[in-house]
């Protein structure tokens, strides 16, 4: 069943069901939750294991912004929910790149612990 089909055309154009209303809400809220998530670990990304977590949380929003686009009737939503979407995968590259750096940084100086922490 489709949760996001529209009620009947009035004369200021479709209406949205309470139904896609909830999803649109549901969707916001876990953004919502990812960005603070996101944020507190990137406040302390000091090592391969935090920069990991924030490539993750990264995807986890690029999954989120698909799941938009695809529940999504009006171009507008569509074209936001494409560029938030790809800005998330970009992220998300960059950070699990980041976390690489800090692995092969710390294993080329001898460092065998396993977060990626410069140790002495």
């Amino acid at each position: 069943m489709n949760l996001l089909k529209r009620g009947a055309a009035s004369a200021s154009g479709p209406t949205i069901t309470s139904a896609s209303a909830a999803v649109d809400g549901v969707l916001d809220h876990l953004l919502q939750q990812l960005q603070c998530r996101r944020e507190r670990v990137q406040r302390t990304a000091r090592d391969a294991n935090s920069a990991a977590r924030v490539a993750e949380l990264y995807e986890h929003e690029a999954r989120l912004w698909s799941l938009w686009f695809e529940q999504s009737e009006r171009r507008l939503q569509w074209r936001a929910a494409l560029g938030a979407e790809a800005h998330a995968r970009a992220s998300a590259h960059a950070w699990r790149a980041r976390a690489q750096a800090y692995w092969s940084f710390a294993g080329s100086c001898g460092n065998t612990s396993a977060n990626g922490v410069w140790s002495r």
